[in-house]
């Protein structure tokens, strides 16, 4: 599926014909013509079935090959997204997406098309825009917000069966655990990228370089 839907990417739209060192190459242009929801693209991610998930200002949107979805912002629908802005798109191991919005952190379940927003079961979460959401080795995510001006770094754990419970309505504060860490000093306002070298010690990047960090809950 995955090679597949890389290859259709090349079949939308208009075909532009150029010359790159004697040889022809082409330039294919998709745009709202072909039912992207917004034309500045924040972020691409092509998940584990091969659909390429594209983040934008205003919405996300699902290609498989054949034709685009968009999904934007509602506040009248329960599982709708609730943010518009998409600053990144992760997958954790149960094929749910996870999206850091300018409404906060969303997990997006691509099946049911459902989208739920962690702040609505975790009072110590926010609404904020958070950074990059990374996975670590265990499938805990991890991403950093400001929280009353001070950068706050976090970790989520998902309870098994997530994916089911989002499908069936089944949502308790209870399906996640938060951890708050004491944001490296110096880093920063916001983790880029982040690696997990043991249980304890992470490496991140963030605006000013590369940290090793002891992590220390609080």
């Amino acid at each position: 599926m995955r090679g597949s839907v890389v290859h259709f990417i090349f079949s939308l739209a208009f075909v532009y014909s150029s010359t790159l060192l004697g040889q022809n190459y082409q330039t294919i242009h998709i745009g709202r013509q072909q039912g992207l929801s917004n034309t500045f693209v924040t972020c691409l991610y092509q998940d584990s079935r091969g659909i390429v998930w594209i983040g934008t200002l205003l919405g996300l949107n699902r290609y498989d090959g054949a034709e685009i979805k968009s999904y934007v912002s509602n506040q009248r629908k329960p599982f709708a997204l609730k943010g518009n802005y998409i600053y990144s798109i992760s997958e954790d191991k149960d094929g749910l997406l996870w999206l850091a919005t300018e409404e906060g952190v969303a997990v997006f379940d691509p099946f049911s098309e459902r989208a739920i927003h962690l702040h609505n079961f975790k009072g110590e979460l926010s609404a904020a825009p958070s950074s990059r959401i990374l996975f670590d080795k265990n499938g805990h995510a991890w991403f950093n917000q400001t929280k009353e001006s001070v950068p706050v770094l976090y970790r989520i754990s998902a309870i098994k069966g997530l994916a089911k419970r989002i499908r069936e309505d089944e949502l308790t504060p209870e399906l996640f655990e938060v951890k708050t860490f004491l944001f490296p000093e110096g880093l920063g306002n916001r983790v880029r990228y982040m690696r997990q070298i043991d249980e304890e010690l992470l490496l991140m990047a963030g605006n000013t370089g590369l940290f090793l960090s002891f992590i220390q809950a609080r």
